[in-house]
Formats: C-alpha cells, structure tokens, sequence
C-alpha cells in the first residue's frame, strides 16, 4: 500500500503572530472619526443606530461598515 504524507492547514489560523506595540489612546476626539461595523446579525443594524446617533449628539464623525453576512470573516 502506498504511504502518503500531508499536512492539512487551517486557512483561517496565523501561523504566527506578530507582536506590535499598543497605540497610546487620542488625548481628544476632536477631527476623529468612529468606525461602526455591523456583524450583520439579526437586530444588530438597529443596536449601531442608537449607538450612532448617541455619537453624533456629542458632535462625533461615524463611518459605518458591514459585512454582507455574518459568516464571513471582518
């Protein structure tokens, strides 16, 4: 019988992770702008609504994002 190796990889894991420093957090959210992305799950468009217009009631800039179903990878 004819013995044959593989390796099967996990498409989805890193094979290795890379460290980087953590940014220092914004003195001010002044001229920032705060990325909302929807998982698009059931009722999540309407949770990022009212975390939206929370946001811009304090005068913040929102882009929003969403993946086009929540199985896929962000």
């Amino acid at each position: 019988m004819n013995q044959q190796t593989y390796q099967m990889l996990d498409p989805t894991a890193e094979l290795s992770s890379e460290q980087r420093a953590r940014r220092a957090p914004l003195a001010s959210l002044d001229d920032a702008t705060i990325g909302l992305m929807s998982i698009s799950k059931e009722r999540s468009r309407e949770f990022l609504d009212t975390v939206e217009r929370r946001l811009a009631a304090r005068g913040l800039k929102i882009a929003r994002f969403e993946k086009p179903t929540h199985t896929k990878p962000a």
